[in-house]
């Protein structure tokens, strides 16, 4: 029986691996196609999720599959009010502005006062912008990588983002409410999971 090795790598500035100066998905993406075996099937959440798809974009042949947890992906949806309205809250959050806050940290599932939200929102101010990835999607989707997008039914801009995320891919759509943000400790999360990839 075929079996997979799992490796949890931690991006740069989130320990146990070294402190950063600045959190940026373009050298997340690169610190990722460096550790991967080749042909791996990648798992990644928000920002993490991000990193993945711009490496797959650059390199779609290292990917056996990818399941993205909500990454952010507005630029996608340019003119849609509630896309934009979800990009606004994480720049504004980003930036240290007091009154994106609350509603920044309900979109990412974190509660307000909690020593775990002081430290995120303290690496925050270091995390390039999102909204500057433009990955070429095109070179994935040629490629054909079998790829799931997942979302937590808990925003509607984060579920357009998705939404139109899966559709420029080609995508399998799940949506598993309950969890907010955190998608992947929904109890049906794992269960989809190891289905996908026993399918592979």
């Amino acid at each position: 029986q075929d079996t997979l090795a799992l490796r949890v790598p931690w991006r740069r500035d989130y320990p146990p691996s070294a402190a950063a100066e600045r959190r940026d998905f373009e050298v997340d993406a690169r610190d990722l196609l460096r550790i991967m075996p080749e042909r791996s099937h990648v798992v990644r959440h928000s920002i993490g999720a991000l990193s993945a798809l711009v490496a797959a974009a650059w390199a779609p042949e290292r990917f056996a599959s990818l399941v993205l947890i909500e990454p952010p992906v507005a630029w996608l949806l340019p003119d849609d009010p509630e896309v934009q309205h979800a990009r606004a809250l994480a720049r504004g959050y980003l930036r240290g502005d007091p009154s994106a806050r609350e509603g920044f940290l309900k979109m990412a599932a974190l509660p307000l006062d909690h020593p775990e939200t002081a430290r995120i929102e303290r690496a925050a101010r270091k995390l390039r912008d999102p909204g500057e990835a433009t990955p070429e999607l095109e070179a994935l989707s040629k490629q054909q990588v079998p790829t799931v997008v997942v979302s937590g039914e808990h925003m509607p801009g984060i579920e357009r983002q998705c939404d139109a995320l899966a559709e420029q891919l080609g995508a399998v759509r799940w949506r598993l409410k309950g969890a907010g943000h955190a998608v992947q400790r929904h109890p049906e999360f794992n269960g989809r999971l190891l289905e996908f990839l026993k399918a592979m």
